[in-house]
């Protein structure tokens, strides 16, 4: 039987609190939506948002395209809630963010990167952390998107956002989630700093062959004396009496 999500106090926080500006700066988030029929370039837009949302800007590499789920969602065969989804369980979104942090720091960088929020308290990453150990990564990726908070702030068809991005910036010198360098947490610090030392045999030592001593090297004779470990029986000093 899995146990439900244990219940935390939601602390105030700028996101949680109608936006106040009323003139529109450079700092206010820009909305990608496949709502109003996007075009072919506004479509590769969204994607990339999508992309640096769930991913950031320096984890963008290669390797983590999924050409699969472009194609899917550039034919309207799944909607951006189920490409965010796709995106997140992805084999390499684990390995990026997953395998170098503990389920804390995991859940931290899920809410930011898919709710656009900063965690509230220590409580709501303990509770989401027992879910990642009852059902998994899946299950817990499954349960963000698929939350009352994610429906009601993107829906199905906009791209997640960080959300009062302005107020975040003010305090505390805080910057935005996406520039957040993931794999480089404390425990991971720790981790690469201790330098750990594990011998799977023996320890051999190479010589070159130009150094071994041939034979009728004098070398060779004096460690032969050393293996015989002989002791005299006499006494080298004799005492006179």
């Amino acid at each position: 039987m899995p146990i439900p999500i244990l219940y935390y106090p939601l602390s105030t926080q700028n996101q949680r609190v109608e936006s106040f500006e009323t003139v529109s700066n450079e700092e206010q988030p820009r909305i990608y939506t496949t709502d109003t029929l996007p075009s072919a370039s506004e479509m590769d837009e969204l994607i990339w948002a999508a992309y640096r949302q769930i991913f950031s800007e320096h984890q963008i590499l290669k390797f983590t395209r999924q050409r699969f789920l472009e194609s899917q969602l550039r034919f309207n065969q799944i909607k951006v809630r189920e490409f965010i989804k796709g995106l997140a369980i992805s084999d390499c979104f684990r390995r990026l963010n997953y395998d170098v942090n503990n389920n804390y720091r995991f859940v931290e960088l899920c809410v930011q990167r898919i709710l656009g929020r900063d965690v509230y308290n220590e409580k709501e990453k303990i509770a989401w952390s027992i879910v990642i150990c009852n059902e998994g990564i899946e299950g817990f990726i499954d349960k963000l998107v698929n939350s009352d908070e994610y429906l009601e702030n993107f829906g199905d068809s906009i791209v997640p956002y960080q959300r009062r991005r302005t107020i975040l910036q003010r305090n505390n010198g805080e910057i935005p989630f996406n520039l957040k360098t993931a794999r480089y947490g404390i425990e991971f610090r720790d981790k690469l700093v201790k330098t750990q030392f594990i011998w799977q045999g023996a320890i051999r030592r190479f010589r070159p062959q130009e150094q071994r001593p041939r034979a009728g090297d004098p070398v060779l004779f004096l460690n032969m004396v050393y293996d015989l470990n002989i002791t005299p029986k006499f006494n080298r000093y004799p005492t006179f009496t």
